[in-house]
């Protein structure tokens, strides 16, 4: 858990749906985890990776980029799969 969550309100300009709500939730804890070696810890990084898969229904693989300081440098989603499997295809290069 980080050790403070910024204090902000946030406002849309519109409805937003439940997928545009995780996405700012997961770029808020990505703000808090700034700072230290948060990502060593597996508890915020299943909280981080939760709001930012949250809203897919079917299997995603992604990779997180991180420094050598444990910091997100990029979060990326490289393939989406079925209801139950994402096909991976590793490429020579």
């Amino acid at each position: 858990m980080p050790t403070q969550l910024p204090i902000a309100i946030y406002e849309f300009p519109a409805p937003v749906t439940a997928m545009q709500v995780l996405e700012k939730a997961a770029d808020i804890l990505a703000q808090s985890f700034e700072v230290g070696d948060t990502y060593t810890n597996p508890n915020n990084v299943k909280q981080f990776l939760g709001c930012k898969l949250a809203h897919y229904e079917r299997e995603v693989f992604a990779v997180m980029f991180l420094d050598n300081q444990h910091q997100l440098i990029a979060f990326e989603e490289l393939f989406q799969g079925t209801v139950d499997a994402a096909s991976v295809y590793p490429v020579k290069s």
